[in-house]
């Protein structure tokens, strides 16, 4: 259930990203700008965990393929504050149909009632699959 206002630009596709916003992985020779395959990821989404307030989990969801397989993806993800300092950095993890991660607010560092983003990117080997951003906030 959605907490607080509601941004359309989270948790969905991002078109281009800034330069900035594309130095969060460097690790990644492909274009972070180039072709998406929107109509793999199933959705995407983060909810808190009402057992234990400082926590979250976010679900990356795919689709099967036009032949009802799974194809393999690789996830990375990125938590920075609203100085694009980088808090941690999630992955890379190999998924098929599923991702799911637990975010542990504290222990990665994060304050209470702080805004932060989480980019992310799916790929294969192939390149780009989709990229978006998140914004989340705990409150104690």
């Amino acid at each position: 259930m959605s907490i607080g206002p509601q941004d359309p630009t989270d948790w969905t596709s991002d078109a281009t990203w800034s330069e900035r916003e594309r130095n969060l992985f460097p690790e990644l020779s492909f274009d972070l700008n180039g072709p998406q395959q929107p109509a793999v990821i199933a959705y995407t989404s983060a909810y808190s965990n009402p057992a234990q307030v400082s926590t979250a989990n976010w679900v990356l969801q795919t689709t099967r393929n036009s032949s009802g397989g799974a194809a393999n993806y690789t996830t990375r993800a990125v938590i920075v504050n609203r100085k694009y300092e980088v808090i941690t950095k999630l992955g890379p993890n190999d998924f098929t149909l599923g991702q799911q991660y637990s975010l542990d607010y504290a222990r990665i560092g994060m304050q209470p009632n702080e805004l932060y983003r989480l980019y992310y990117v799916v790929y294969t080997t192939s390149g780009l699959i989709y990229k978006g951003h998140g914004d989340i906030r705990y409150s104690r």
